[in-house]
């Protein structure tokens, strides 16, 4: 039975860092789906991101697999299978399908603005992680450009020792968006729709926009896919790769940390 992962990181000494994933009203950036600033050095990237898990990752956030009470293949009308996650109390999760913990800061980022812009008709489906390292390991952060066609040269910050899963929010969608550049001219959207579509687009940068990443659920458009290649941004700033390592240390709730360059870029 591994030790409560989570009570080792809200026992973490934080050196009075403070919250960098809050959002000020007045002040919504992309960046903040990311703990690390361009001004920071590596000294300040462990505190800052030392904040951000205590911030994000919550107890309650976490899917359990003694939470799962089966699971089961579905096949698409178009597309491959997929499997579901029957949790002891019903509902049902998808896991998704690449590792890491950059699904669930997406979708934090995303419920974030949704409700910084008061968009009525738009949510996020819900989503949770597992810790799926070693027991009484550890885990380590990585931190690292995320790439060219997206997230241009933000430094994010993921966790291979972690996986995501979103709850399932059924398979009806949509048909046709209509254009992008002609504002979502579908038959299919109603006008309010097509305006909060806009500002999720250009305003929160979600522009991974397509009819398989959408679902209408009791008259809301749920988002389902909140990966860091899903959103976009047109900011330009050059950082270095590293490997952020968090261990428990010597049974005492704080851990060691430490920076590796790396050598190339993943």
């Amino acid at each position: 039975m591994r030790k409560n992962f989570f009570s080792l990181i809200l026992g973490a000494a934080i050196c009075g860092a403070n919250s960098v994933f809050a959002m000020d009203a007045e002040e919504l950036d992309i960046r903040s789906i990311t703990p690390i600033k361009s001004d920071m050095n590596p000294e300040q990237w462990g505190k800052a991101i030392f904040s951000f898990l205590k911030e994000s990752l919550k107890p309650e956030s976490e899917l359990k697999t003694a939470e799962i009470s089966s699971k089961q293949s579905r096949q698409k009308q178009v597309g491959k299978p997929f499997e579901i996650s029957t949790l002891n109390d019903g509902s049902e999760w998808i896991r998704g399908k690449e590792g890491g913990l950059n699904r669930f800061f997406g979708h934090l980022y995303l419920k974030k603005a949704i409700e910084h812009y008061d968009l009525k008709t738009l949510c996020v489906a819900e989503t949770r992680f597992a810790y799926i390292g070693q027991p009484n390991s550890g885990f380590s952060i990585e931190i690292y450009p995320a790439g060219k066609d997206r997230l241009t040269d933000i430094p994010v910050v993921d966790s291979m020792d972690f996986c995501s899963y979103s709850r399932y929010v059924g398979d009806e969608g949509f048909n046709d968006l209509g254009s992008i550049a002609e504002g979502f001219n579908s038959a299919e959207i109603t006008s309010q729709e097509k305006e909060e579509l806009k500002i999720l687009y250009t305003n929160i940068g979600y522009t991974d926009l397509h009819i398989g990443n959408l679902r209408k659920q009791n008259g809301k458009i749920f988002i389902i896919d909140t990966e860091y290649g899903s959103f976009y941004n047109k900011h330009k700033n050059l950082y270095n790769p590293y490997v952020f390592s968090c261990a428990e240390k010597e049974n005492a709730l704080s851990f060691s940390c430490e920076f590796s360059k790396k050598g190339s870029q993943r």
